[in-house]
């Protein structure tokens, strides 16, 4: 197989994903099933970005001559997996689709098949879902206009069981993917720090979106944890410390970075426990601290005995 040949396949994954319809048993877990499997895409979609796969900062990736015939096969095996992962739970769907109008009676047989359909979007999902599925999905389609997919038959997905199974199998080979180009990593983390800001249009969406990532993308969910400590700034809450025991809440910030100051609430300290709450600022020198008075946003019901709490 050459590059062309493997662009082309991973045009036909990238398909797969704007194929899916969801059935309405997803119910309430809709919403994030659907971004859920977004951020896979945008997954998959970075890392074809930073091998020079797509058009999207084509300057900026890997060139093509630099790929070795090894891994162009490589990369050809754990596509072809991906691929073959959407056409297993595709079999699957129509066959209970099969089952459910030979037992059903009405209710049980098409009421269980009925599907939640992208016109119906804007009522199923909330706002903030829909503004950021849409966000990624329309960064996809600004950097691969060729990936329509038309011609291609839609694929519901009824069982949520067969969706985990997808996005587990997706993401597995999109691991496998990313161990096997290691050179392209810290492109990849530019690139989610770009996602972020283009996703991302305040704290709560961070948020959301961490909780998603931190299963299912390592490298966004490593981003958005620098965003939200440089623009949110963490909260530390409930947290009790006791005994001898040491703690720090708070973060080792390089030279030059400004973050948020933090947000401190219910800290329980016992006995001779010290904790340092707040920042430590790095100086110029790779060995040097400096101390600077953090701007802490609040910190409210600190309760201590004998301990020793130190605050910068």
């Amino acid at each position: 197989m050459d590059f062309t040949s493997l662009v082309t396949l991973f045009t036909q994954c990238m398909q797969c994903f704007s194929r899916i319809h969801y059935g309405r048993q997803f119910g309430a877990s809709y919403e994030s099933a659907v971004l859920k499997l977004n951020i896979c895409s945008l997954r998959l979609y970075r890392w074809a970005t930073s091998i020079g796969l797509n058009d999207d900062l084509k300057s900026h990736a890997t060139p093509e001559g630099s790929l070795s015939k090894r891994e162009i096969l490589i990369a050809k095996h754990l596509l072809d997996n991906i691929a073959e992962a959407f056409q297993t739970v595709e079999g699957l769907s129509r066959r209970y689709e099969e089952t459910m109008r030979v037992i059903g009676d009405g209710e049980n047989g098409d009421g269980v098949l009925m599907v939640i359909t992208r016109e119906k979007d804007e009522d199923e999902m909330s706002a903030r879902f829909k503004r950021m599925t849409l966000k990624v999905q329309d960064r996809i389609r600004d950097g691969q206009e060729s990936t329509t997919a038309a011609n291609m038959t839609e694929m519901t997905l009824y069982e949520k069981k067969r969706f985990e199974d997808l996005v587990r199998d997706v993401r597995d080979h999109t691991d496998a993917l990313i161990e096997s180009f290691p050179r392209t990593v810290m492109l990849q983390g530019q690139l989610a720090a770009k996602e972020v800001r283009e996703l991302a249009e305040d704290a709560q969406d961070r948020v959301l979106l961490k909780g998603i990532a931190q299963e299912h993308d390592r490298i966004l969910a490593q981003a958005l944890e620098t965003a939200i400590i440089v623009q949110d700034g963490q909260e530390f809450k409930n947290v009790r410390v006791s005994g001898h025991s040491r703690a720090f809440l708070g973060n080792d910030v390089a030279y030059g970075v400004k973050v948020k100051g933090n947000t401190y609430s219910n800290l329980v300290i016992d006995g001779h426990a010290v904790v340092h709450a707040g920042n430590v600022y790095r100086g110029r020198g790779q060995n040097q601290i400096e101390f600077g008075h953090e701007k802490s946003r609040a910190v409210t019901d600190l309760r201590t005995s004998s301990s020793l709490v130190r605050r910068w």
